[in-house]
């Protein structure tokens, strides 16, 4: 005893050797042996290749996810909404599944099924903001009347009013509103069929939402209303957007249309109707790249908290059966 454990004044007065004593003495033996030093360093990289395991399927679950708002819920929105909650549905019951087994047994498994859980979550926020972003992949190509129309190209001399513009406080943005009238028609008494969008681009008597500032620009992409399942149960743009004409309306006396159409004020549609859809898969994409490290740095966090605790419930053990 006296030679692995040298302060043995303890044993005698009733005692326990502290925390810092066990750990100094494991820490002396590893510099002393070698293989104990090798062992060390073997475990360390084994736990980063562990880390990146555990991270596959929660990255392949947001990978997924986000894919299918990008690529389908345009198209077939009850099917995916039924893919992510049957998806939801199977990572629960394998978490209640889990409780039947031992808790050695559940640890890496629960912390994967849980991971995947938080990859649907974050999918499905930054798929529907990706896909509202660019308005959807089909929205812009449809052509029939006005209201289902993508571009609507005005008159020269029509463009956002700036002396009319109005915001709508949400969610700490500004939601800007222009009534898109020809110069010189607003006399009080217009109705405004048609206005100018943007979110923190406005203030009194400016209005620099989209490319307004343009004088060349007399041309806008509709905002649409989208009608998919899970849009009726989140706020759109374009609710934040009818409150803020509405202000306008009340505020300028300016007559509001039944349903006015909102539109992105921009310069060259061809271009900004080209820009859409490469934005919204570069997103995608650089959303991809970083969610796996992402995913196997929190991996690798939680298990070494994990690892830590262990490490302290073992020395208590360790003194208990010395002190037995």
């Amino acid at each position: 005893l006296n030679e692995v454990y040298p302060d043995t004044s303890w044993l005698t007065h009733g005692g326990c050797p502290r925390d810092s004593q066990v750990r100094g003495l494991a820490e002396g033996m590893a510099e002393e042996d070698p293989l104990l030093r090798a062992k060390a360093m073997l475990t360390s990289e084994s736990k980063v290749e562990e880390a990146m395991r555990i991270s596959m399927l929660p990255w392949i679950t947001f990978l997924g996810t986000s894919w299918l708002f990008l690529y389908c819920y345009e198209h077939v929105p009850s099917l995916v909404l039924l893919l992510l909650v049957l998806w939801t549905l199977m990572c629960l019951c394998t978490l209640l599944a889990m409780q039947l087994r031992p808790k050695v047994a559940q640890g890496k498994h629960g912390l994967v099924v849980v991971l995947s859980l938080v990859g649907v979550s974050l999918g499905v926020m930054f798929g529907y903001w990706n896909y509202s972003r660019a308005g959807g992949v089909g929205d812009y190509w449809a052509a029939d009347a006005h209201r289902d129309a993508g571009v609507l190209v005005f008159q020269q001399h029509s463009r956002p009013d700036a002396r009319l513009s109005t915001a709508y406080v949400a969610w700490g943005q500004k939601y800007c509103v222009a009534p898109i009238l020809g110069t010189g028609e607003y006399e009080g008494a217009a109705a405004a069929q048609y206005f100018a969008t943007g979110k923190d681009c406005c203030k009194d008597l400016e209005f620099t939402c989209g490319e307004a500032m343009d004088e060349a620009a007399h041309a806008g992409l509709v905002i649409f209303n989208k009608t998919q399942a899970l849009n009726q149960i989140l706020k759109q743009d374009l609710d934040y957007y009818m409150k803020a004409a509405r202000m306008a309306s009340a505020r300028f006396g300016v007559q509001l249309a039944e349903e006015p159409i909102f539109l992105t004020w921009v310069g060259d549609s061809d271009l900004a109707l080209a820009n859409l859809w490469p934005q919204a898969r570069n997103a995608w994409l650089l959303s991809s790249m970083l969610a796996l490290p992402l995913c196997a740095v929190i991996t690798f966090a939680i298990e070494a908290w994990r690892g830590s605790t262990l490490g302290l419930e073992s020395l208590e053990t360790l003194k208990e059966k010395t002190f037995a």
